[in-house]
């Protein structure tokens, strides 16, 4: 299948870029050609190496005409990318306006290719998530995305595929000293680190906070950290494009959010035999986190329940979960079978008027 990922402006930092890269490159392992398509270039570019990447950006000349009508200039400028080549089978969207702007690329085609929307977070946060009524396929990456789609599109078919993750990460043993993880963008709306900084600084006992990533809250965090008095506690690593490699050590990551789509690096930290701590915020965690057995779960923003889970851990007072267990409940979300189960669907997918 010749099949092209078609997708807005990203950071080059984030955990759709990994998802990407990872899903392109497996469906090339299979004998797919495979092209992917941004509306704008990548702010850090280097996570493209290797990739057959193509920018469709409105140009400067035509910035007058996409204020009014931006919609239609970005199928202009889509079906630009596309001349002189061959049509493709499968427009896989990674937004909502990009899934109307794809159907209507794909309707003016000979044989129209199916355009499927493959959407990394709720629809709670997702503007115009109207348009995904033009995709002949929404991809769910979470059983609570799942649910939601089904709710609002009813007619089109809404399968469940979750992110692959690498399957060989390396086992990082537990420390002496309690020492949580935080690896993520620094993005306070969506992942709430402050709730998490509050909680530490509530707690008694020995412990550290190594935090690996960047983003626009980087400073302000750093401030709250100095005003808390955590700040001597809070190892601050940048981003790294193989965090689990910067950790030598690690007894539990925490991942505080409002809202995510799945939760990769939940998983990714389970493959290294590190249990989590994750909001349950109805969107991923619930797929992944088995309470007592690979982590716990708590109510978003309730940072009385976060306490009282690291405090537990501080103390002895919460048995951890073994790293056998911790990587045991991984494997379903294992690379080959997830691009397996990627591909699978892509060549059932129906053709809606």
């Amino acid at each position: 299948m010749r099949i092209v990922f078609y997708s807005g402006q990203v950071s080059g930092h984030g955990g759709t870029e990994t998802v990407l890269k990872g899903m392109c490159q497996g469906l090339q392992q299979r004998g797919h050609k495979v092209q992917i398509l941004l509306t704008a270039p990548s702010t850090d570019s280097s996570w493209e190496k290797g990739l057959p990447v193509k920018y469709v950006a409105v140009p400067p000349s035509y910035v007058g005409f996409a204020k009014v009508d931006p919609l239609m200039a970005h199928v202009l400028f889509f079906q630009h990318a596309m001349r002189g080549g061959p049509a493709p089978d499968i427009i896989v969207c990674l937004g909502t306006w990009q899934t109307a702007v794809a159907r209507a690329v794909a309707e003016s085609f000979s044989k129209r290719p199916k355009v499927i929307s493959w959407m990394q977070f709720s629809l709670h946060v997702m503007p115009d998530s109207k348009w995904l009524n033009f995709a002949d396929m929404n991809i769910a990456i979470s059983a609570g995305i799942q649910a939601q789609l089904a709710t609002a599109f009813p007619e089109v078919p809404t399968p469940l595929v979750y992110h692959p993750v690498v399957d060989q990460l390396r086992f990082i043993p537990r420390p002496d000293i309690t020492t949580f993880v935080y690896v993520g963008r620094l993005m306070n709306q969506q992942k709430r680190i402050d709730t998490l900084f509050t909680a530490l600084s509530e707690v008694d006992g020995d412990w550290r906070l190594k935090i690996i990533g960047d983003g626009p809250d980087e400073v302000r965090l750093k401030q709250q950290a100095h005003d808390q008095g955590i700040e001597d506690k809070v190892e601050w690593l940048g981003w790294q494009s193989d965090p689990w490699s910067a950790i030598d050590e690690a007894t539990a990551l925490v991942l505080p959010s409002d809202f995510e789509g799945f939760g990769l690096v939940l998983v990714e930290a389970l493959s290294c035999g590190i249990p989590v701590i994750a909001s349950d915020c109805h969107m991923g965690p619930s797929d992944i986190v088995r309470p007592g057995t690979n982590g716990w779960l708590y109510p978003p923003r309730d940072i009385a329940s976060l306490r009282g889970l690291i405090q537990g851990i501080i103390h002895g007072a919460l048995e951890l979960p073994s790293p056998e267990s911790c990587q045991e409940t991984a494997k379903r979300f294992s690379y080959e079978d997830q691009v397996d189960n990627f591909e699978r669907v892509l060549k059932t997918c129906p053709l809606r008027n």
